[in-house]
């Protein structure tokens, strides 16, 4: 497990730990740069403008010997976010950062692709690793799938995406049914009792569910289909 995880610099408050693991003994073989830094989680994360998160290139790719790079992935995939880190970064995108990270959530599962191929219409000689990949991401976008219509969207989308050729990693999001509480016990809230990661719906936990784990930490069916798709 620990093998599948993705280090990453979050935010420019943890440069410091990111150049210190890059520049150890073992540094890891892959590293991504800055997760949606356009969006600030429940006012927790910080913004990042592209041009503060460009020029903070400065101080980590002096840190890199053996690790490639992933690029900021950015909320909204298909914004000019890269385009502007580009310029400031000198030119980092085409010349330093091995992969193009994107954050991919459609409930209309062309539109999921189309998000990943228009990003690669923009950055055609980099691979893609999307680094999270769900029907939506929170209640507000319109999803409705149930379990049946979760599994559908999924092998429709993984499997055009794995059929793209230059999709090089898929990282589901989420894979853990867990109580947002629990989840979320650094951050300064008052009550999310109700709030499970598990749906995207608290009042209709059984509408839009991507939990990959039920609760007990047995296999959903959305799970075993993954399995059959990516075997």
């Amino acid at each position: 497990m620990q093998a599948a995880q993705l280090p990453m610099i979050a935010d420019p408050n943890k440069i410091t730990d990111g150049i210190n693991l890059l520049s150890s003994a073992s540094p890891p073989p892959y590293m991504e740069i800055y997760n949606e830094p356009d969006y600030s989680f429940m006012n927790y994360t910080p913004l990042t403008s592209p041009q503060d998160a460009g020029a903070s290139m400065s101080q980590i790719l002096p840190a890199v010997n053996n690790t490639q790079l992933i690029s900021p992935a950015p909320a909204f995939t298909n914004s000019d976010y890269l385009q502007q880190f580009n310029a400031s970064c000198n030119g980092c995108m085409d010349t330093q950062i091995d992969f193009v990270a994107a954050h991919v959530y459609s409930v209309d599962p062309s539109g999921a692709v189309q998000q990943v191929t228009d990003l690669h219409g923009r950055w055609p000689n980099k691979k893609i690793w999307v680094t999270e990949l769900a029907p939506a991401s929170s209640a507000d976008q319109g999803c409705t799938l149930d379990e049946t219509g979760m599994v559908s969207w999924m092998q429709n989308v993984l499997g055009q995406l794995r059929a793209l050729g230059y999709v090089e990693k898929i990282y589901w999001n989420t894979g853990a049914y867990v109580s947002l509480r629990r989840f979320l016990s650094i951050l300064p809230l008052n009550d999310c009792s109700d709030l499970m990661q598990g749906s995207l719906d608290p009042n209709n936990p059984d509408v839009c569910n991507p939990s990959l784990t039920n609760e007990d930490g047995s296999p959903t069916a959305l799970l075993t289909a993954m399995k059959q798709v990516c075997s």
